[in-house]
């Protein structure tokens, strides 16, 4: 039990360290992550998404074919960006392949460096910065597809519950 409070006292003498809050740390990760985009595919607008949906090979080879299956019913989204170093051998990677307008296709593995997404998974995006990064593993898949489906819902729709365009 100590450790626990050991390791976060160390990571907060780390933050305080390097002088950034942890506000602050999330914004250089939003400011590389809207860089890599505009690298990436110079007519995105970084401020219009509302998420960016992760789809690799690494991790749990079922998790990643789920993911990627759920996420072929949103490629026409025009506020969701799909960043797929995925190489086809284990996740269908067709319908991106056919929907390549909301595609970056990362296989030199250039997102993993800035520790946003280590496998499959959603990086939720809220007035231009990262507002909440889902990871997929064996462990919590089912409700991370859950929360993710609900979350496709609220970007679908307003707060009355009407179709966005």
């Amino acid at each position: 039990m100590r450790i626990k409070y050991i390791i976060a006292a160390l990571a907060l003498v780390n933050i305080l360290a390097c002088g950034l809050t942890p506000k602050a740390a999330g914004t250089i990760k939003s400011e590389q992550l809207r860089l890599l985009v505009s690298e990436s595919r110079n007519d995105i607008d970084f401020d219009n998404l509302r998420a960016i949906m992760v789809v690799t090979e690494r991790g749990c080879l079922s998790c990643n074919r789920a993911f990627a299956d759920m996420l072929t019913e949103h490629l026409n989204d025009t506020t969701m960006l799909f960043w797929v170093s995925a190489m086809g051998q284990g996740v269908d990677i067709s319908p991106f392949q056919l929907a390549s307008g909301r595609v970056i296709w990362d296989y030199e593995d250039r997102l993993r460096p800035l520790g946003l997404a280590e496998g499959s998974g959603a990086i939720l995006i809220q007035h231009g910065a990262i507002d909440t990064i889902i990871p997929l593993d064996a462990k919590n898949i089912a409700e991370s597809l859950d929360f993710l489906a609900g979350q496709f819902h609220a970007l679908t729709t307003d707060s009355l519950k009407n179709s966005l365009p």
